[in-house]
């Protein structure tokens, strides 16, 4: 019995590992979340060990995933591990990894994680593709020890400032800063994060080009802007932040009623039409005047139509009249017309019956047609309008032909004109003058 017992003890004391010796995995040891490619520090505890170990990442449960490290002193008690690397591969990021550390001709001489720890995906990289000079500044040009950072300034925005959405945003900064190149500037949530690359332009101190959108208006987020320059012809570099401020939904805008008011431009254009039976002695004929010339701010239609006799000569001579009137309205194009009208008073009417005809003359009507000159307002004709005696007035609804240019159509103005254009008597005459042509436009503004 005795020998038995001692036929065991030499064979544990040959097949075990030495007497007293351990291998203890510290970290990680459950529980942590590392992150895919950052540097970590394994470490373990070795007693009376003297051979090499290795490093096995594994997942939970046993499962063989590759070996980290081999061939390790056992007595370093600490290595660091690029995270999820292996020899021949790289882990997936996932939740149910350990870490064994095992004895490398000693398999009994082995310890691993207690419990789980978790490999996370790295954040994504910041894209920088708007700023070919762009370079990351690392940590310790924070803290400007190194000799070519140039820590850049910025004025504006204003940290707590208040800024709206929708209108220029406007960022300056000391460009005096030792550096010549390109200023890259990015939008920065308040963790840190780029969310927008804003311009890559030359270091002029200020730029007013960006206009921040609705999307950033969220109750509670505050941005920051980021500068960064660098000169590709040497180390010179700097980068610099605003503080945190907020971008603001534009209040709603108003609506206001506003009121235009325009003298009209006017012109009188006539048509004529002469007839002689080419006798010499018709070039000396005495022809009648068609009434007088308008006057400022007044037009003339209708017609004149009148005949005579000279030696042995007949001559026929007839005048068609109408009127034009324009408006400067480029301060109300794109708005919302409510009403416009237009005030026209009579100033003259002369009338002559044809010849035997007792002294009537059915060619002459009171009416006046007023057209829009644009060949795309629906119907051409506006409105229409009678007056008999100088003195009279009326006033006009062209809110049609305002809207009409509002919308950005060709603004050619009105034309006045008799519905007669040709007359059938001599001697004819059927004139009116029109004046005074002030137009007021009311009209909707937000602001």
């Amino acid at each position: 019995m005795k020998k038995a017992l001692l036929l065991s003890i030499l064979l544990a004391l040959v097949a075990g590992p030495a007497f007293g010796a351990s291998l203890t995995l510290i970290q990680p040891n459950g529980g942590e979340e590392l992150t895919l490619g950052e540097t970590y520090q394994i470490k373990w505890n070795a007693v009376g060990v003297s051979q090499k170990v290795k490093l096995v990442l594994i997942r939970s449960g046993g499962a063989y995933v590759g070996v980290i490290a081999g061939n390790l002193n056992a007595g370093d008690q600490g290595y660091s591990w690029k995270i999820g690397d292996y020899q021949g591969g790289t882990a997936d990021p996932d939740t149910n990894y350990k870490i064994r550390v095992i004895a490398v001709n000693d398999p009994q001489l082995v310890d691993e994680s207690d419990k789980p720890f978790t490999i996370k995906a790295a954040a994504s990289a910041p894209d920088y593709s708007l700023n070919t000079n762009f370079v990351k500044i690392d940590k310790k040009n924070i803290y400007n020890l190194d000799p070519n950072f140039h820590s850049i300034s910025i004025t504006s925005p204003q940290a707590n400032g208040q800024y709206t959405a929708g209108q220029p945003l406007h960022i300056a900064w000391n460009k005096d800063i030792g550096v010549s190149g390109y200023i890259y500037m990015a939008l920065l949530n308040d963790k840190g994060a780029e969310l927008e690359g804003i311009a890559n332009i030359p270091n002029t101190g200020t730029y007013d080009g960006w206009t921040p959108d609705s999307k950033y208006t969220w109750p509670g987020n505050l941005y920051r802007i980021r500068l960064t320059i660098k000169n590709p012809s040497n180390a010179q570099h700097g980068t610099g932040q605003s503080g945190l401020f907020s971008i603001m939904a534009p209040p709603p805008l108003q609506k206001v009623t506003r009121s235009l008011a325009r003298n009209g431009e006017t012109e009188t254009t006539q048509t004529r039409s002469y007839h002689d039976e080419g006798m010499p002695e018709c070039l000396s004929a005495s022809h009648p005047l068609p009434g007088r010339a308008p006057g400022t701010r007044e037009i003339k239609i209708g017609h004149h139509v009148a005949s005579g006799r000279h030696g042995e000569c007949d001559w026929y001579e007839a005048f068609y009249f109408q009127g034009k009137v324009s408006f400067d309205l480029e301060a109300i194009k794109g708005k919302d017309i409510i009403e416009a009208k237009l005030l026209v008073s009579m100033s003259e009417f002369l009338e002559k019956g044809p010849q035997g005809t007792l002294a009537t003359n059915e060619e002459c009507d009171s009416n006046c047609d007023v057209y829009v000159k644009d060949s795309n307002f629906p119907g051409g004709l506006l409105t229409s309008f009678s007056m008999f005696a100088g003195g009279e007035k009326k006033s006009l609804d062209v809110t049609q032909a305002v809207k009409h240019w509002a919308a950005g159509n060709p603004n050619n103005g009105l034309l006045f004109r008799a519905k007669l254009d040709h007359s059938q008597y001599s001697e004819s005459v059927c004139l009116k003058y029109y004046a005074t042509m002030f137009l007021t436009v009311k009209y909707i503004e937000y602001k």
